[in-house]
């Protein structure tokens, strides 16, 4: 975890996570042409958001999975 990251992301909504992932990834551009350096850490902050983000998509998936509606019966061959 990165020291400057807020501690506990779940707390936020997703679409605080979404605007935090973009103001990142402008971030990281621009720091990509000031600092090497500075470019690294934005994007390790960037990447435990984007983990954060896939995480729940992930239990989204399987949610909807265990509810038996998973997406096999939505193409018929028949």
């Amino acid at each position: 975890m990165h020291p400057l990251m807020q501690s506990d992301l779940s707390s936020l909504t997703d679409s605080q996570l979404e605007d935090k992932v973009k103001e990142l990834t402008k971030k990281y551009f621009t720091a990509l042409q000031i600092s090497p350096t500075v470019s690294g850490q934005v994007l390790m902050l960037l990447e435990e958001y984007k983990n954060e983000q896939d995480s729940r998509q992930s239990k989204h998936y399987q949610s909807l999975k265990n509810d038996g509606k998973d997406f096999d019966d939505l193409i018929n061959i028949g």
